[in-house]
């Protein structure tokens, strides 16, 4: 399976992730979506201190 991944070329832009031994692959952001989110993160870093960092999670 890792080689396989390893191994794995998509379209352009899309995001491929090997998850509990499957291949998931995302497609780039677009439109309004991604807009919501740029202002969101935007908002997010003017209000936050310097140094802060947020822990990934999966969920």
């Amino acid at each position: 399976m890792l080689a396989a991944f390893l191994d794995l070329t998509g379209p352009e832009g899309y995001r491929a992730e090997l998850i509990e031994g499957e291949i998931v692959a995302t497609p780039p952001p677009d439109g309004d979506h991604e807009d919501a989110v740029g202002e969101l993160l935007w908002q997010i870093a003017r209000k936050s201190p310097p140094n802060f960092t947020a822990p990934a999670r999966r969920v």
